[in-house]
């Protein structure tokens, strides 16, 4: 079993009450070889003074591979708390969980077909819930050693529940059915170099102008045998975001992943 432990420092500007697309295609390229093997991923944050901010998350995640079925667990939790003045806030700003399941299986040559499952809650975006499954086709093609390229579209239903304000609930929850889109690209640079991108196309399947897009971009450098830096960035829109929502995403992170 491979185990890879990441510390990761982040600067997020994000908005509130609404669904970002997740994206795990760098999960699911990891798996390369049959077996067992997974990750943790663990980030912590502190301030003190003016600004008293105190943040932790940790996320893991496992793969199964034989032949030509890939089963994928991922599951994802945060908790933080800030203030002002020497005192934190009572309450929490932000509380989040994540669990998705997938399981893909090869079909013939690069076309695969793949099942999901997803349940997610997020304070800081007001989500009180999210819930999702899908079904779909993948394609995997590597064009050149150093080269490879996925694609993949599924039909995906969501339930959605979000809350009014920071303290209230909405008793709505939200139907939508979705088709998902992605392409994933994969480039060996050199031997210590790799570099990943990844754009994701979610509209709605009755009015596709209601959609949300997702770029994210990862550069990994090894600086030694089990150590390597990690820089990553994403962007995601929404057409037609909540009321009182902006539109885009931004974060970008800077990590440290030591394999053992």
């Amino acid at each position: 079993m491979k185990i890879i432990l990441c510390a990761i420092a982040t600067l997020l500007l994000s908005g509130t009450a609404h669904a970002n697309i997740v994206n795990l295609q760098r999960d699911i390229a990891q798996a390369t070889k049959d077996g067992v093997s997974g990750g943790i991923n663990l980030t912590g944050e502190a301030s003190t003074g003016n600004t008293m901010l105190v943040r932790s998350s940790l996320s893991g995640d496992i793969y199964h591979k034989s032949g030509r079925y890939l089963g994928l667990l991922a599951l994802k939790g945060s908790y933080g708390f800030k203030g002002n003045a020497g005192r934190f806030d009572p309450a929490p700003f932000d509380a989040n969980t994540f669990i998705h399941l997938r399981i893909k299986a090869q079909v013939f040559g690069p076309m695969s077909v793949e099942f999901f499952a997803q349940h997610e809650f997020d304070m800081w975006r007001r989500l009180e819930l999210r819930a999702l499954g899908g079904a779909g086709l993948r394609v995997d093609k590597r064009l050149m050693d150093a080269f490879s390229i996925s694609g993949g579209v599924s039909i995906m239903p969501t339930w959605e529940k979000l809350s009014t304000s920071a303290v209230e609930s909405s008793s709505d929850v939200l139907f939508e059915l979705r088709i998902s889109t992605y392409l994933f690209a994969a480039w060996k640079i050199t031997d210590t170099v790799n570099a990943m991108a990844t754009v994701y196309w979610q509209p709605l399947f009755s009015d596709p102008q209601d959609s949300r897009i997702m770029l994210d971009l990862v550069v990994e450098v090894d600086v030694a045998k089990n150590l390597a830096l990690v820089f990553e960035g994403v962007l995601q829109h929404d057409t037609r975001p909540p009321a009182g929502v902006l539109n885009l995403d931004t974060a970008s992170k800077i990590g440290i992943r030591y394999k053992f």
